[in-house]
């Protein structure tokens, strides 16, 4: 029974299911339900670029956070659901409902996410024709939950999996290397993170050239890493991605407040990508060693 096989890939799919329903609940956090409450981009294209009616515009945009939330709780259950099958063997009427709706709510997801980065560049900013690059691995995410569930139930030479480690790979790449270009030229916002975090105490208060050359260093190692992972299937550099991703998705909080909570929970996904990919490149590594190009039997208990 190839069961390092089955449980490497459900920890796969787990690990992206975690991600897009904590990154759906920061996007609620953030423009629906959090003290710091706040119209996104989109209201403020529809609204202020393209002169639609405020309460379309503010209709919209609430629509979308409520869809995000509803998306949070399914993800979140279907996680639960597939945690639980370990033991309870079945689903159930409920769970299977939940696993129904899953697929369109994630084509959703991955839409929102993607009109988010692109309404933002449209209406312009500092570095604000990078925002989808510098996005990507929000919108890829929940694509490449939807893939993998599609292709869960496909045979053959598992080139779906490749195909979508490529997905993510890119996805990464490129939100780390737009984030580590904008450290290299000293993004202001970058900085103040650094000197609000101080995150080394321990020797004394950072100063303003200090942070500015940890960052220029960070964002050099930010750029390379983005240009390996692309090219290069490493556990290890997608493990300190991982890593990394999850530090400054958090530095929010540090810097900001417990407040700040859904500036952190929306950018979790730069963390969670990497982390997932590494539990996808061990799944391929495993199906190669193994020398087996036909899993049906152990893929379609997952998730089903």
């Amino acid at each position: 029974m190839p069961l390092p096989l089955k449980s490497m890939f459900w920890k796969f799919l787990w690990c992206l299911r975690l991600v897009v329903s904590i990154q759906c609940m920061g996007v609620a956090g953030k423009y629906l339900i959090s003290e710091r409450e706040q119209e996104s981009s989109i209201y403020g294209l529809l609204f202020f670029e393209w002169g639609w009616p405020e309460a379309v515009a503010q209709l919209i945009d609430d629509l979308g956070g409520w869809i995000c939330l509803l998306a949070a709780t399914i993800v979140g259950l279907n996680l639960f659901f597939d945690v639980m099958k370990g033991w309870t063997k079945s689903r159930g009427r409920l769970g299977l409902w939940f696993a129904r709706l899953e697929l369109p709510i994630l084509g959703f997801v991955s839409f929102w996410f993607f009109a988010l980065a692109t309404a933002e560049m449209i209406r312009g900013g500092v570095f604000a024709e990078w925002a989808i690059p510098e996005q990507a691995v929000r919108f890829v995410t929940p694509l490449a939950l939807l893939f993998s569930l599609l292709f869960r139930f496909r045979d053959g030479s598992r080139w779906q999996e490749h195909w979508i480690a490529g997905m993510l790979r890119l996805s990464i790449g490129a939100t780390f290397a737009v984030h580590g270009f904008k450290a290299i030229v000293g993004y202001g916002p970058f900085i103040d993170l650094i000197l609000l975090s101080d995150p080394l105490p321990w020797f004394g208060e950072i100063s303003q050239s200090t942070a500015e050359r940890i960052l220029w260093m960070i964002g050099w190692v930010d750029v390379v890493l983005a240009v390996v992972i692309m090219f290069v299937r490493s556990r290890w550099i997608a493990l300190y991605m991982a890593f990394w991703g999850f530090l400054t998705a958090g530095s929010r909080m540090l810097a900001l407040g417990v407040d700040a909570w859904p500036e952190s929970l929306i950018r979790v996904a730069n963390g969670g990508a990497p982390l997932a990919l590494v539990f996808l490149f061990q799944f391929l590594k495993q199906v190669k060693m193994a020398g087996s190009t036909c899993l049906t039997e152990d893929l379609t208990e997952v998730g089903t």
